[in-house]
């Protein structure tokens, strides 16, 4: 899967919180999460240690997508560290952001 860099877009999250069994990533309102593309989400705020191979949704107050492996399985990491990039692709049938890694 090749990206398509002339529709790649990066945010930072404005806050990462437990949701229940999930962990909820806060993007800014104004982040497409409909446009099919990349979309990389830099966390330099506090993450919660308390839930641990939690699956992780993302939202702009608008639109929630979770993020999920290539199989279709949730994408669960087992610690999200401050100061780190997740590489994701947005995909769009069924709607939800595709791993594609993650940088320290």
């Amino acid at each position: 899967m090749a990206c398509n860099c002339c529709n790649c877009r990066s945010v930072r999250a404005s806050s990462v919180a437990v949701t229940g069994t999930s962990i909820t990533i806060t993007v800014p309102a104004d982040t497409d999460l409909t446009s099919v593309g990349c979309l990389r989400i830099g966390l330099f705020t506090t993450i919660p240690t308390s839930v641990n191979c939690a699956n992780i949704i993302v939202t702009n107050g608008t639109e929630s997508l979770n993020i999920l492996k290539c199989n279709g399985d949730y994408w669960r990491p087992s610690k999200l560290c401050c100061r780190s990039i997740i590489r994701t692709r947005v995909l769009s049938d069924p709607a939800h952001l595709l791993i594609e890694g993650v940088s320290r």
